[in-house]
């Protein structure tokens, strides 16, 4: 994870890189996934909240963006939703 370096208790813009391993020096971009957050909070019954957003690959950076939202003690969960 890239972002938030330090997260906030509030909504947080995400931004992360994803990489494959091609050989022992290349390590190439991994494009066009969205991957879903599943954050959950064990200490209120284990909910999770609406205002996250999964994370969306962007040409413009080759980076994935989304939103989540943070109180308290989160645990997070991610999860390769589709390829494109």
């Amino acid at each position: 994870m890239i972002a938030p370096s330090v997260p906030k208790i509030a909504v947080n813009d995400v931004k992360i890189g994803i990489y494959t391993m091609e050989d022992a020096f290349s390590f190439p971009v991994v494009k066009n996934y969205s991957i879903a957050l599943d954050p959950r909070m064990p200490s209120m019954g284990n909910h999770s909240s609406p205002i996250n957003e999964d994370l969306i690959y962007s040409d413009i950076d080759t980076m994935y963006h989304g939103r989540l939202s943070l109180n308290y003690v989160w645990v997070l969960g991610t999860e390769p939703k589709t390829y494109k």
